[in-house]
């Protein structure tokens, strides 16, 4: 019986990059070659999979054993998750099998419930061991099939795991490797992609996990776990943008981004180190090219809610459209260039090595409550005062309180679980975030039509003089109609402020 934490990362590859690797002296010694077959089970409401746990069956050639993996909440990351193997004793697994810690986890989740099986999968694996710097490494070269009723889908990738050493060990030897367009960071597990494919979901986007913290932690272990959520979140979303170009994933992606970037602002000068400048710059480069398709989404989903033939020019207005939806998918086509390119791939694992053994992370030790609770304040106090002028301010400098509200509803959800000391504390969390949450959206709104606004001076470079007149006034007639809910909105940001600042301080002491 095994009982542990697995420390991998998971590469999506090409099958002609897997082969190379495959064949590259440099990783690992002899390969060790054997066929795996799994089958998954779950409830049939899916009770496992939203817990974020995975149960299967696996044999090969020198046995079976029934195994259970779970996401850990922690400084890890999408490095980490829990692991517990017990020798199969049949066909179907036998949950009392398990040892207690992981039987803690999955009764309270199946109770009394039926489990099924919903998918077979067979995997071709070739293994390899390295070592690499201070570490043992345990390259795992997978051919995959799943099988989920009649649905039969192939991938190949490449898992790293760490056998023995420490995590950035790990980081940066994945950062020897060619990564770019054919190797790329991935954290979709097998049972995940068989759960999709026996549900019927295709791709589908994924909302950010809370944040776990522990009120004995240094600010510098707090970063750390805001941090890996923030990068585990983008991760879970943006090679769904490049294979199925979903609206919600590239925002969910965004909202990642802007996450990040968030907690690098509000840690601010603690987590300072020779390269948290340029990861941060080249984060907020991507994360702008991701809003030029965002922003162009939002505007498509404004004009097509409008009806065209109500327009005082429905042929403009209908060729608008299909105009802005080309230069969406232009938009989108360099987003995925991005997504895919070595540079790209590169700079989400140093982001991650910064993350796990960045220099920042070497020294001081302030307390993260107390860091906490002075974040909190400061950033209320500011929005407070700005909040005195809303009605005045133009929309430029209400794009900036927006961006201020934005940080300190972050700050408020990283930080939540260091201060759920009562139940009055979490009902003022609680109003607290939902009204800044609800401030945000109506100054977003009010930013959304300032941008409106301003695509509708774009000049449409690729069409001759008429048909640029034609279509910039089609766009600006469409977006006239929204000036009329600007008063709305913004009488609707005014009351939602007041409800957050009258919040009680839930972290004062």
């Amino acid at each position: 019986m095994s009982d542990s934490r697995e420390i991998e990362i998971k590469l999506a590859a090409s099958p002609e990059m897997l082969a190379m690797l495959l064949d590259d002296p440099a990783l690992g010694g002899p390969p060790t070659r054997k066929k795996l077959s799994a089958v998954y089970f779950d409830t049939v409401d899916w009770r496992l999979q939203k817990a974020g746990i995975a149960l299967r069956l696996r044999s090969d050639a020198e046995g079976s054993e029934q195994t259970l993996k779970s996401g850990l909440d922690g400084h890890g990351g999408p490095l980490v998750r829990g692991e517990w193997n017990v020798p199969a004793s049949g066909d179907f697994p036998v949950l009392a099998n398990f040892p207690e810690a992981a039987r803690s986890l999955l009764e309270p989740v199946v109770e009394r419930r039926r489990l099924w099986a919903y998918a077979r999968i067979e995997t071709d694996r070739t293994t390899r061991t390295m070592l690499f710097r201070d570490s043992v490494i345990e390259l795992a070269f997978d051919r995959v099939r799943i099988v989920a009723g009649e649905t039969v889908v192939d991938y190949c990738e490449l898992e790293l795991e760490l056998v023995q050493g420490n995590h950035a060990d790990l980081l940066y030897c994945v950062l020897e490797l060619p990564l770019g367009p054919g190797l790329a960071w991935s954290t979709s597990s097998k049972s995940d992609r068989g759960y999709r494919l026996a549900a019927g979901l295709g791709d589908t986007a994924i909302k950010a996990r809370r944040v776990v913290l522990d009120p004995a932690m240094t600010a510098a272990e707090a970063f750390r776990a805001i941090a890996w959520n923030c990068l585990g979140h983008f991760l879970a979303n943006y090679l769904v943008v490049a294979r199925a170009r979903q609206v919600e994933a590239l925002h969910q992606s965004r909202v990642a981004l802007r996450r990040l970037r968030a907690a690098c602002s509000i840690f601010g000068e603690l987590i300072a180190d020779d390269r948290s400048d340029r990861i941060r710059h080249e984060l907020r480069s991507a994360g702008l090219l991701l809003g030029d398709g965002r922003d162009l989404d939002v505007l498509l989903e404004t004009l097509r809610a409008r009806d065209a033939d109500a327009e005082p020019d429905p042929e403009a207005a209908a060729d608008l459209v299909i105009e802005l939806g080309r230069q969406r998918e232009r938009a989108y086509d360099r987003i995925v260039a991005l997504v895919h390119s070595e540079p790209f791939q590169r700079l989400l694992f140093e982001t991650a090595l910064w993350i796990e053994d960045g220099a920042w992370s070497h020294h001081g030790s302030v307390d993260a409550v107390e860091f906490a609770a002075g974040v909190l304040r400061r950033r209320r106090r500011k929005i407070h005062h700005a909040l005195a002028t809303l009605a005045t301010l133009a929309p430029d400098e209400r794009h900036r309180l927006r961006i201020a509200v934005k940080k300190l509803r972050y700050a408020a959800e990283f930080f939540a679980t260091m201060f759920a000391t009562s139940g009055e504390a979490m009902r003022a969390q609680k109003s607290f975030a939902t009204a800044l949450a609800t401030l945000q959206d109506r100054l977003g709104e009010l930013n959304d039509i300032a941008s409106g606004r301003d695509a509708a001076r774009t000049e449409f470079p690729e069409h001759g003089d008429a048909d640029r007149t034609r279509l910039a006034e089609a766009l600006d007639h469409m977006l006239e109609a929204q000036e009329g809910t600007e008063q709305a909105l913004l009488d609707g940001a005014a009351d939602a402020g007041d409800v957050a600042m009258a919040a009680a301080r839930y972290w004062k002491r």
